[in-house]
C-alpha cells in the first residue's frame, strides 16, 4: 500500500517514537513471555492471553488512536466529517495517545478477554480432535479439525479490522466483531494479503528485535488503517483515499 509507504517515511519520527511508547510500556509483558520460554513452561492458553495483552492493551489502543491520526492524511472531508475520531490534518500532540488510553481502555480489556477465550477454545477443539477423533473416530474428526481450522484462519483474519473499526465506528461492540466478520468475507483476498504482510512483517521485525522496538506497532497499526479506510470505499464511493502519486523515484530523487 502506497499510502502507508509514504506515510511511513513523511512521519517516521512520529511512528518510532509511538513504537517504541508502545514497546516500553509492554515490557514487562514480553519479559514475562521471555521467563516463561526460557524456563520451557509450555502452556499455550498463557501465551495466547500474554500475547492478546501485548496487541490490544489499552497501550495498543492509544498507539493506534495516535496512528489513526496520521493516516487522516488520506482521508477525505466526508471521513472527517463521519469520523470525528479524526481529530487533526496538522500537529498530533502526545496527549492523543493517552486519551485513547482512556478513551478505550473497558473495549481493550473486553477485547482481550474475547479474544483469549475464542483462541483458547479452538486450540483446545484442535488439540481433542487431532489426539482422539481423528484416531476413533477418523471421518469425523478430521472434518470438525478443518472446520476449527478454517474458523481459526476466520477469525484470525477478522484481527486486521478490529481495532480500526473500533476506533472509526460509534456501534456496539459485538456490532464491530460482526461487521469484522463481513469484511472479511467481502474481502478475502484483500484481507489476506494485508494478513500475510503484517506476520511477515512481525516475523522479520521480531528476528531483528531493534525493529520490534522502533517501528513494528506503529507500521502495521497505519497498514490496519489505511487497509479499513480503503475498504470503506467500496461501500460508500463519497469516501473516497486520497491517492498517493508519488513512486520511489521520489525517494531517491526528493527533490524532483
Amino acid at each position: 500500500m502506497k499510502q502507508a509507504l509514504w506515510g511511513f517515511f513523511d512521519h517516521i519520527f512520529k511512528i518510532i517514537f509511538i513504537s517504541l511508547l508502545w514497546f516500553l510500556f509492554n515490557i514487562p509483558v514480553f519479559y514475562t513471555i521471555y521467563v516463561l520460554l526460557y524456563s520451557k513452561f509450555n502452556n499455550p492458553a498463557i501465551y495466547i492471553v500474554l500475547v492478546n495483552i501485548i496487541l490490544y492493551s489499552p497501550v495498543s489502543f492509544g498507539a493506534s488512536y495516535y496512528i489513526l491520526q496520521i493516516a487522516g492524511k488520506y482521508a477525505s472531508s466526508k471521513m472527517f466529517i463521519l469520523f470525528p475520531q479524526f481529530k487533526t490534518k496538522g500537529y498530533i500532540s502526545i496527549s492523543i495517545f493517552f486519551k485513547g488510553i482512556f478513551k478505550y481502555f473497558f473495549k481493550s480489556i473486553i477485547l482481550i478477554l474475547i479474544n483469549s477465550f475464542v483462541f483458547i477454545l479452538l486450540y483446545l477443539n484442535f488439540s481433542i480432535y487431532l489426539k482422539y477423533l481423528t484416531v476413533k473416530i477418523p471421518v469425523l474428526g478430521f472434518i470438525l479439525l478443518g472446520i476449527t481450522l478454517w474458523a481459526g484462519l476466520l477469525i484470525y483474519l477478522m484481527q486486521v479490522y478490529i481495532i480500526p473499526l473500533l476506533l472509526t465506528r460509534r456501534i456496539s461492540f459485538f456490532k464491530i466483531i460482526y461487521q469484522s466478520f463481513l469484511l472479511v468475507t467481502g474481502n478475502i483476498i484483500f484481507t489476506m494479503a494485508i494478513s500475510i504482510m503484517i506476520t511477515s512483517f512481525f516475523i522479520i521485525m521480531g528476528f531483528t528485535i531493534v525493529g520490534m522496538v522502533l517501528v513494528f506497532y506503529g507500521i502495521t497499526s497505519l497498514i490496519q488503517i489505511l487497509a479499513c479506510l480503503n475498504i470503506y470505499r467500496q461501500y460508500d464511493p463519497t469516501m473516497k483515499i486520497k491517492k498517493e502519486n508519488r513512486t520511489l523515484k521520489n525517494i531517491i530523487k526528493p527533490w524532483d
